[in-house]
């Protein structure tokens, strides 16, 4: 069992929900207060871990300590829903900007090679729209899917391929 929390905080229980010890290794820097907010695991039994500032961190399965796989941006919102692709592909998804009201919720959920992303809280009126990365640095416009919110709830369903891992949703 993995707990993330405020300002990097990760705790690990093994066999027993009850006896929790600090994962070693991963810090969080101290100009940036990063909340882990979601997890995925993967094939072979670790975890990848998204949070604010759009932080990555992996976890390994056994004891060995965390590693950071993506510094911190600090103009970037949190990752907020993660799913595993297969093949130890981990999808992102999270709003990745600052919002002044309720941020929305994003979820993820893959069916087959489809991937919907969909949008909870959503502002009426506002513009939103896709976008897809390899890298969490560089992002590209998916095709088709700006959209003006006349709904609370908004949904995308976009076919994978191999060159977009990450995903986000932005609001103009």
């Amino acid at each position: 069992l993995l707990a993330g929390g405020e300002q990097g905080t990760l705790l690990r229980s093994s066999g027993s929900t009850i006896n929790f010890s600090a994962v070693e290794g991963f810090r969080p820097s101290e100009t940036l207060s990063e909340t882990l907010r979601s997890a995925v695991s993967t094939a072979q039994g670790a975890w990848i871990v998204g949070g604010d500032q759009a932080i990555v961190v992996e976890v390994p399965s056994v004891a060995a300590e965390a590693r950071l796989l993506t510094d911190p941006l600090a103009a970037a919102g949190a990752i907020v829903s993660m799913a595993n692709r297969g093949s130890e592909e981990i999808l992102l998804a999270g709003p990745f900007t600052d919002y002044p009201w309720s941020p929305p919720e994003l979820q993820v959920e893959l069916n087959g090679d489809q991937l919907t992303l969909r949008v909870q809280n959503a502002r009426i009126g506002r513009t939103y729209r896709v976008q897809s990365s390899t890298n969490l640095n560089q992002w590209s416009n998916l095709s088709g899917t700006t959209r003006q919110a006349t709904q609370r709830t908004l949904e995308w369903t976009v076919t994978q391929n191999t060159d977009q891992r990450f995903f986000r949703v932005l609001v103009e």
